[in-house]
């Protein structure tokens, strides 16, 4: 049985809104993968300043200022940074 141009132009645009909600499912699990990874990440990014800081203490923007003090001294220390002059070299 031969399908009118009406009834195959119907088919194919169900198999097009099919293909499409398979598409978004397929963006749908790769975003939530994505996010969970993140989370994850989050997590034990977290769990290491707890290791290595007294969070509990702390406000969440005094570990922020500590955080870029020890960035700033950090930074200090690389050899691209210009050593200051000593008085003897005068």
């Amino acid at each position: 049985m031969t399908l009118s141009v009406d009834e195959r132009i119907k088919k194919l645009d169900d198999e097009m809104n099919q293909l499409k909600t398979k598409k978004q499912a397929i963006l749908n699990r790769e975003r939530r993968k994505q996010k969970n990874e993140r989370i994850k990440k989050l997590i034990a990014l977290g769990e290491l300043l707890e290791k290595h800081f007294d969070c509990d203490n702390k406000s969440l923007e005094q570990l922020d200022e500590e955080i870029k003090r020890l960035k700033l001294g950090l930074l200090g220390l690389n050899h691209y940074a210009t050593p200051q002059p000593k008085e003897d070299d005068f």
